[in-house]
């Protein structure tokens, strides 16, 4: 990883670079799944229930914040059908992570019934 920091800018792989605040909302995407994924199983449940679409295999949730080693050259994932860890499994967990998709100029397969609402921001805090 590259970091320019007179330029603020960060380059994380071949295919874009992102500004300072943008990986720090990478950062703390990739920080915030892990937990709701390992800690907040009832809302990760619960927001899959609202989930529908189909994932689109464009790879984009595998290149936020960094390359995922398991994506081939071709974009596409070598343990997807196989041993893919939770946090992949279940994403997108909430509409915040198709905002993110969105921000590498993507369009997720999936999209959410209802958005996240004060009721459901309060129960991860609970």
């Amino acid at each position: 990883m590259i970091i320019r920091t007179l330029h603020r800018e960060f380059s994380l792989h071949d295919r874009f670079s992102i500004t300072k605040s943008q990986f720090m909302s990478q950062a703390l995407g990739k920080f915030r799944r892990f937990y709701l994924v390992h800690f907040k199983k009832a809302y990760v449940h619960n927001q899959l229930l609202l989930r529908t679409g189909e994932c689109s295999q464009c790879g984009k949730c595998c290149l936020l914040l960094f390359n995922c080693p398991m994506l081939t050259p071709s974009g596409l994932c070598l343990i997807y059908n196989k041993i893919r860890p939770n946090v992949c499994r279940v994403f997108p967990i909430d509409q915040r992570d198709i905002n993110e998709v969105a921000h590498c100029r993507e369009k997720c397969g999936y999209q959410f019934k209802g958005h996240l609402t004060k009721d459901t921001d309060e129960s991860l805090n609970a």
